[in-house]
């Protein structure tokens, strides 16, 4: 586990956003030969839709792992 690396979020569901702001910060180390795989991961993530659509919240966490 590196604790270095995650996701910073800016945006909540149902927040308005400007065409340039960005929705999060994905943190991780210089040269990670994942960071495609991990940015690509991170677009699927979200959705966007028009102004006063309803918006569908998701869980926050997926699995546990213990």
């Amino acid at each position: 586990i590196d604790h270095k690396a995650g996701i910073v979020h800016l945006k909540k569901v149902g927040e308005t956003v400007d065409a340039r702001e960005p929705l999060c910060f994905l943190r991780l180390r210089k040269n990670d030969v994942r960071a495609d795989k991990f940015q690509r991961t991170i677009i699927d993530a979200f959705t966007l839709a028009e102004e006063n659509s309803k918006a569908v919240s998701r869980p926050l966490i997926a699995k546990w792992i213990q």
